[in-house]
């Protein structure tokens, strides 16, 4: 299932359920603290969650649930600050994918 929403909708949801978010990128982490700062929230940013129940991932690596978020329109490397920009601003595209464990009978099997 996937739900897109605004940067601040994302900080609402991860503030009342998490304690940490992390996200392995150095550039984007920064950009975060960036954004967060402007919005006066503070909450833990580290690099990894390693199966932390109180941390969320942005842009997970591997097959995991989590937030994501791309910059539509842009080419190359982004700075700290044209990262925050494109969060407050809207122009970042954000969404919550949550995965769900389909069983699939093997061949021949019954179900």
């Amino acid at each position: 299932m996937i739900r897109y929403m605004s940067f601040k909708e994302m900080v609402d949801e991860i503030t009342r359920g998490f304690k940490k978010i992390g996200i392995f990128n150095d550039v984007m982490r920064e950009g975060f603290k960036l954004a967060l700062n402007r919005l006066g929230v503070n909450i833990e940013l580290v690099k990894t969650c390693d199966s932390d129940n109180n941390c969320v991932e942005v842009n997970p690596l591997g097959f995991k649930s989590g937030y994501r978020v791309s910059f539509p329109g842009t080419a190359g490397r982004l700075t700290p600050e044209q990262i925050a920009e494109a969060l407050l601003s809207g122009a970042a595209r954000i969404y919550h994918v949550e995965l769900v464990a389909e069983v699939v009978p093997l061949c021949g099997e019954k179900t």
